[in-house]
């Protein structure tokens, strides 16, 4: 089997559509371009296809990461030109590598993730100050354990806003997280359109893109 991480985006058209929406979009796009995704074992096989970080409905992303086991070596050039000419407008694979050693999943390596939103306000830089030199920032989430507060300050690793533009880079990784629209909620920004710029690992003291980890 031969692995390939892949960039693609997310675009305007496609802004609402479902996490799982997006993955059968990429399933049945393979089985269209000839570009032949491996199946798992089993009563119940699925593609060996999946996702750095699930993509919120409701977010343009220019800057996610998918991993895919292929059951032919294809170049990545031949996978991105195949599947791209056969994607749903709005969705397209932009960069890739294949993996040539075993490496973490996409999944256990991601650590943040950068978002802008287009918004206008005179009160903003104000509470921005106020939100960072607080001693922490509760926030209230429920789960299946119950409800637990979380202090999502040290997960907020940037936030900026400047020319009517909010920038935020939040932490996104499998044991901590902080999602736009909890930092957005509590700076009292509703309804926001957001996007997602890129995604990041942790290599030595840098964060670094997924494909700059593999160099």
């Amino acid at each position: 089997m031969y692995k390939y991480w892949i960039k693609y985006q997310k675009g305007e058209e496609v802004r609402f559509i479902s996490h799982l929406d997006l993955l059968r979009a990429f399933e049945r796009t393979s089985r269209r371009a000839g570009v032949p995704i491996a199946y798992s074992q089993g009563y119940n096989p699925h593609p060996k296809l999946s996702f750095a970080t699930p993509l919120s409905v409701g977010i343009v992303s220019y800057g996610d990461y998918l991993e895919i086991e292929l059951t032919k070596d294809l170049e990545t050039d031949e996978i991105i030109n195949k599947m791209n000419a056969n994607l749903p407008q709005g969705i397209k694979l932009l960069d890739g590598k294949k993996l040539t050693k075993k490496v973490p999943t996409l999944g256990a390596l991601v650590e943040a993730a950068e978002y802008k939103v287009k918004v206008k306000s005179l009160e903003l830089e104000g509470k921005i100050k106020e939100l960072l030199n607080s001693e922490n920032i509760y926030i209230q989430r429920t789960s299946k354990k119950g409800i637990k507060m979380v202090d999502i300050l040290p997960l907020i690793l940037k936030l900026e806003y400047k020319d009517d533009v909010l920038s935020m880079l939040l932490t996104t990784s499998s044991t901590a997280n902080v999602k736009p629209k909890e930092v957005l909620s509590i700076l009292n920004i509703d309804n926001p359109n957001i996007d997602k710029i890129e995604t990041y690992c942790s290599k030595g003291d840098k964060l670094v893109t997924p494909l700059q980890w593999l160099n």
